[in-house]
């Protein structure tokens, strides 16, 4: 799929769910384009452009409202750091909006809830997200290769305002290399915890005034 079909197809309605429910809508791009073969592999077929496997509720109803799954070949890396190729299933829907909605919700889950915090500041929601185990490969390399291509998107795509992503700056290099010294798994989630609360901290407080207003009685 040409970039232009892509932005009118996928990029523009990703963009307006991904605002209306609070996501950042550069990390539902760059990662559209990264895990689907530029909108070319059978999950993009599915209207999947992300990876998103299936996850359930108690009550065994889908929290991603996928309609179907299909199963193929993917990479995944172990807690030993080597790649291993697994046949998983994968989500699959009706449309590209059923597809951003579910990975909005599937990015929404209770595991990734700080991420919320971040969604002004896409490099770190999206190592957030990582940290806290949406894929296997270390933060640090997937933020990265991450920011890569949303500047290869911003450099073809200059006309879309916002697209281009700010350097790695001190902080969050600190996080990615504290995040990648932890195996995948819970060791990972509680490091990646601690370094939001962290990065909170360094947040510049906004100082809110209020007009005095006359009160009558």
């Amino acid at each position: 799929m040409k970039l232009a079909e892509w932005v009118e197809v996928v990029g523009k309605p990703a963009r307006a769910i991904c605002t209306e429910l609070g996501v950042p809508w550069q990390v539902c791009w760059a990662q559209a384009r990264l895990e689907s073969g530029k909108g070319t592999n059978v999950l993009a077929q599915s209207f999947n452009f992300w990876g998103v496997k299936p996850r359930f509720r108690r009550d065994k109803t889908s929290i991603t409202g996928h309609t179907h799954t299909v199963r193929k070949l993917t990479t995944e890396y172990g807690h030993d750091g080597k790649r291993r190729r697994v046949e998983a299933d994968f989500c699959g829907w009706d449309s590209v909006e059923q597809g951003v909605r579910g990975w909005v919700a599937f990015v929404s889950r209770s595991r990734y809830a700080g991420a919320a915090v971040l969604s002004d500041e896409p490099l770190r929601w999206i190592a957030y997200v990582v940290g806290k185990g949406y894929a296997t490969l270390a933060p640090g390399k997937y933020t990265r290769r991450f920011r890569k291509r949303l500047v290869k998107l911003a450099r073809k795509l200059p006309d879309v305002d916002g697209l281009a992503p700010p350097p790695i700056d001190e902080g969050l290099a600190r996080s990615l290399a504290c995040m990648d010294r932890e195996h995948p798994g819970p060791s990972r989630w509680a490091v990646a915890d601690f370094e939001l609360q962290t990065e909170l901290r360094r947040l510049p407080f906004e100082e809110i005034t209020f007009d005095d207003q006359e009160i009558t009685v």
